[in-house]
């Protein structure tokens, strides 16, 4: 009868090591991610870069989200799943660019003041997020992959 106890407790001590380590492979994926993206993002006062961070579901061996409810990254549905992102409202803006539109009202433009622009011409697109991503899609793979090999091994 304790052989039965103690198989059963050593797979559910595996199956949390697995867990853990799975976790702890998404945060360091999430974490190269938002700070290249905290790099490759476009600065004037800084804000957007500064509230640039990443989310997960639940907490690796202390390890534990850094974004909360007010910083508008939403907590992941999935336990396995991290977000990287901003709540910064032109966020959207800069990653993928405006087309030219219609501005009722004035608009502050650096080194010149207020103006009354009825079109604006638009801008382009300065993909700092999606950059970000691109350039960890290799080592991604890698570090997620290590962080699960030696969480096997303290599962052991």
């Amino acid at each position: 009868m304790n052989a039965i106890v103690s198989n059963s407790m050593a797979k559910k001590n595996y199956a949390q090591a697995v867990d853990v380590a799975i976790i702890r492979g998404l945060i360091t994926v999430a974490v190269k991610i938002e700070g290249d993206a905290k790099l490759l993002a476009p600065v004037d006062t800084g804000r957007l870069a500064g509230s640039i961070t990443y989310a997960t579901k639940k907490k690796a061996s202390g390890v534990e989200s850094p974004a909360t409810y007010s910083d508008g990254v939403s907590t992941p549905r999935d336990k396995w799943m991290a977000y990287v992102g901003t709540n910064v409202e032109y966020a959207a803006d800069v990653e993928y660019g405006t087309r030219p539109h219609s501005i009722n009202g004035p608009v502050k433009i650096r080194g010149v003041g207020w103006r009354y622009i009825k079109k604006h011409p638009g801008t382009k697109k300065q993909s700092f997020l999606r950059a970000a991503i691109d350039n960890n899609r290799h080592g991604a793979l890698r570090d997620f992959k290590a962080e699960i090999h030696g969480g096997l091994k303290r599962g052991k």
